[in-house]
C-alpha cells in the first residue's frame, strides 16, 4: 500500500516539477531578453546613485572641516591637538579632491569648487599661523598682541562659515542635477519592472492552477498516511523518546501527577566546543542511559526541548525525602557513569538543574517555574510551591498594560510642565513631563512614567505614548508662547517616522526657537551617525539642545565637546545630596566651571530646599528646577 502511494505521489511530483521547469524556462527566457534591454539603464542609474552618495560624502567632509576649524580656535585646545585637527582637515580636503575627480562631468563647475576649497585651505593655514602666534603671545603675556590676534581669529570665524556655505552651493547644484536624472531613470526602471510583474503574474497563475490540480490528487493519497504520521508526531526523532505532544496528551486529567524536568547545564557550550553532531550524540546516549536506569520504575521518559528531559509518573505520592532521593540518586549515577563519545575520544560529564511539580493543573508549567527558580538561586533542584510563582508580578504588568492601552484609546496621556527659573527667580522655560490620567468614578489621578514606562517599552507602546505627549507639548508651546524642553531618548532620535512628523510640526508651528531637546548623557550617542544627523538637522531649524542628567553616568566631558549643547542639566542625584555629600559638591563645581569655560548654560535639577538653592547659586549655576520653585502642573489650551 505504502509503495503504491509513494509511486503515485512520485508520479504527480514529477509532473509538478516538469511544470515548474517549463514555466521557469519560459520565465527566465523572457527575463534574459528584458535584462539585456535594462542592463544599461541599471548601470547608469547605479552610477547616478553612487555619485549622489559621493556628493553626500563631500558635504559631510566639508561640514566636518567647518567643525574642526571652529574646534581649532577654542582657547582650551593644546597646540598638539590643534595640529592633529589641522592634519584631519588636510586629510578631509584630499578626500574631497579625490571624490571630485572621480565624479568627473557629474560635478557641475568642479573647477570653481576646487578653487574655493583651495582658498579655504589657505585661510586655514593662516588661522593655524595666527593660533601659533597667539600661543607665543600668551606665553609672553603680551595683552595687546593677544587682543589683535583674537580679533583676527573672530574675523576668520565669521568668514569661514560663509565660505563653506558657498562651497556647499556647488555640491547642492550638482546634487540637484543628478537627482533630476535619477528621477527620470527611476520612472524608466519602474515601467520595465511593471512588464516583469505582468509576466510573473501570467506564469504564476498558470503554475498555481496546475499545482492546485496536482495537489488535489496528491492530498487524496496523503490522507492514507495520516495514522502513520500521527504516531510519529509523538516521538522525538533524535532520541526516540516521547516528545512534548505526547506528554501533554498523557498528563491531561491525571489525578496525582508527578513530573521532573531535567535541564542539562551549559549544553550550549558542548555544541559550541565540539559541534552539534557531538551534542546530538550526547543526547542520544543520555536517553539510552535514562531508559536503562528507570526501566524498573513507573516513570515515563520524554524529551520536550533541546536540552530538557522529563520524568513523569501518572499516579504518585512521594514525600519530600523521597523526591530528594530520586533526583540525587540519578544525578550521582549520571555523574559517575559519564558519557564517552568516540568521535572526540573523550568522556563528557553532565550537570543538571531540575524542576519538580506535583500539581494537578498545569503541572508542566509549574515544574518549569520551579526549574527557573532553581537556576536563579543556583540550586540543584526545586519543588514548585506558591511562594516561587511570579503571578503577582504578572498581574502588575497586565494591569499597567491594560491602563496603557486604555490611555492610548481614550487620549489620557498628556504633558505636565515644571518651571525652570534663572538667578533672579524669573521663569525662563518649562520642562514637559509625561503623565497618564486615570479616572475612577469622580477621583482623578495623574500617574508619572515611573509606574508604567518599562512596561510600555516591553509592549512596544512607548513610541506611541511618547509621540502623543510630545505633540501635545508642541501645541501648548505655540498657543501659550512658552519656551519648553522635551526629553528624547536614543530610540526617539532613531525613529525616522517620528523625526519626519516632528520636523514638519515644528516648522508648521514656527516654534523652533522655543524648543529645547534634552538628551541623556551616554557614551554611545556620539558614535551613532543617525543621532548626530538628528542633532544637526534640528539645530539647523533653530532648536536648542541640552544634556540631561549630566554627571549621572559616564561623566564624560568630551561628550559635551562633541554634542556642543546650549544647556547642561546637572543630575538631580548630585544636587539633592549636595549639602551633605562633599563629592557631589566638588563634581557639581567642576561641571559648572567646565560649562562656563565653554559658554554653556547650567541648570540644577531637584532643587528641593532653600539650603540646596543657596549652595548651587553660590557655585554659579545659571538656572534652577525643582519643587522649591514649583511642581509639574497641567497647562490647558
Amino acid at each position: 500500500m505504502l509503495k503504491f502511494v509513494r509511486r503515485s505521489i512520485i508520479k504527480y511530483l514529477i509532473i509538478l516539477v516538469l511544470t515548474f521547469i517549463i514555466g521557469t524556462v519560459l520565465f527566465l527566457s523572457m527575463n534574459v531578453l528584458l535584462d539585456k534591454q535594462m542592463e544599461k539603464h541599471y548601470q547608469y542609474y547605479n552610477n547616478i546613485m553612487t555619485n549622489l552618495k559621493m556628493l553626500d560624502d563631500i558635504s559631510n567632509y566639508v561640514i566636518g572641516i567647518k567643525a574642526h576649524i571652529f574646534e581649532i580656535t577654542a582657547a582650551t585646545q593644546s597646540s598638539q591637538h590643534r595640529k592633529s585637527l589641522n592634519k584631519n582637515i588636510k586629510k578631509d580636503m584630499e578626500e574631497i579632491v579625490l571624490f571630485t575627480s572621480s565624479l568627473g562631468i557629474d560635478f557641475v563647475d568642479s573647477q570653481n569648487f576646487l578653487a574655493k576649497l583651495e582658498e579655504l585651505k589657505k585661510e586655514n593655514n593662516v588661522l593655524m599661523d595666527i593660533l601659533e602666534r597667539r600661543e607665543i603671545a600668551l606665553i609672553n603675556n603680551s595683552s595687546i598682541k593677544i587682543r589683535t590676534l583674537a580679533r583676527e581669529i573672530r574675523e576668520l570665524n565669521y568668514l569661514v562659515p560663509l565660505k563653506i556655505k558657498n562651497i556647499l552651493k556647488y555640491v547642492k547644484k550638482s546634487e540637484k542635477v543628478l537627482t533630476e536624472r535619477k528621477n527620470l531613470y527611476h520612472v524608466t526602471l519602474e515601467k520595465h519592472r511593471l512588464k516583469y510583474l505582468y509576466i510573473e503574474l501570467f506564469v504564476s497563475v498558470i503554475i498555481v492552477l496546475i499545482t492546485l490540480f496536482l495537489s488535489k490528487l496528491i492530498s487524496q493519497h496523503i490522507v492514507k498516511l495520516y495514522r502513520k504520521l500521527e504516531t510519529q508526531l509523538y516521538i522525538d526523532e533524535l532520541t526516540q523518546l516521547k516528545n512534548r505532544f505526547a506528554l501533554n496528551k498523557i498528563s491531561n486529567g491525571v489525578e496525582n501527577p508527578f513530573i521532573i524536568i531535567l535541564n542539562i547545564d551549559l549544553f550550549r557550550v558542548i555544541n559550541e566546543l565540539y559541534g552539534t553532531d557531538v551534542g546530538n550524540e550526547v543526547l542520544k546516549k543520555l536517553a539510552d542511559i535514562m531508559r536503562e536506569y528507570f526501566s524498573d520504575t513507573k516513570f515515563e521518559l520524554f524529551r520536550i526541548a533541546g536540552d530538557e528531559f522529563v520524568l513523569f509518573e501518572k499516579d504518585a505520592k512521594y514525600s519530600n525525602k523521597d523526591i530528594e532521593k530520586i533526583v540525587l540518586d540519578f544525578l550521582f549515577y549520571i555523574k559517575e557513569t559519564k558519557i564517552y563519545i568516540e568521535d572526540i575520544s573523550e568522556s563528557i560529564e553532565l550537570d543538571f538543574t531540575c524542576g519538580i511539580s506535583t500539581c494537578k493543573k498545569n503541572n508542566l508549567g509549574k515544574a518549569d517555574i520551579a526549574l527557573n527558580f532553581a537556576k536563579k538561586n543556583s540550586l540543584v533542584f526545586a519543588v514548585y510551591r506558591t511562594g516561587i510563582d511570579n503571578k503577582v508580578e504578572l498581574k502588575y504588568n497586565l494591569f499597567w498594560n491594560k491602563e496603557i492601552k486604555k490611555g492610548i484609546d481614550n487620549d489620557m496621556f498628556l504633558p505636565f510642565f515644571q518651571p525652570i527659573v534663572d538667578r533672579n527667580g524669573t521663569i525662563k522655560k518649562y520642562e514637559s513631563l509625561m503623565r497618564l490620567k486615570i479616572q475612577e468614578g469622580k477621583k482623578v489621578s495623574f500617574i508619572s512614567p515611573s509606574k508604567f514606562l518599562q512596561i510600555a517599552k516591553k509592549t512596544k507602546s512607548y513610541n506611541e505614548i511618547s509621540s502623543i505627549t510630545m505633540f501635545k507639548s508642541l501645541n501648548i508651546c505655540k498657543e501659550k508662547g512658552l519656551q519648553i524642553t522635551i526629553n528624547l531618548d536614543k530610540n526617539d532620535m532613531k525613529n525616522h517616522f517620528l523625526i519626519k512628523k516632528l520636523k514638519k510640526k515644528i516648522i508648521s508651528l514656527d516654534i523652533a526657537d522655543k524648543i529645547i531637546f534634552e538628551i541623556l548623557e551616554s557614551e554611545n550617542l556620539v558614535d551613532n551617525n543617525s543621532i548626530k544627523k538628528f542633532i544637526t538637522d534640528f539645530r539647523e531649524l533653530g532648536v536648542k539642545f541640552a544634556i540631561d542628567d549630566f554627571g549621572s553616568g559616564y561623566s564624560n566631558f568630551s561628550f559635551i565637546l562633541d554634542i556642543k549643547p546650549n544647556f547642561v542639566k546637572i543630575d538631580g542625584a548630585l544636587i539633592k545630596n549636595i549639602a551633605e555629600d562633599k563629592s557631589s559638591y566638588e563634581l557639581v563645581k567642576s561641571i559648572v566651571a567646565f560649562a562656563k569655560a565653554l559658554n554653556i548654560i547650567t541648570i540644577a535639577e531637584f532643587v528641593h530646599s532653600k539650603e540646596v538653592y543657596e549652595i548651587v547659586f553660590d557655585l554659579g549655576v545659571d538656572q534652577f528646577q525643582g519643587y522649591y520653585f514649583g511642581k509639574p502642573k497641567k497647562i490647558c489650551l
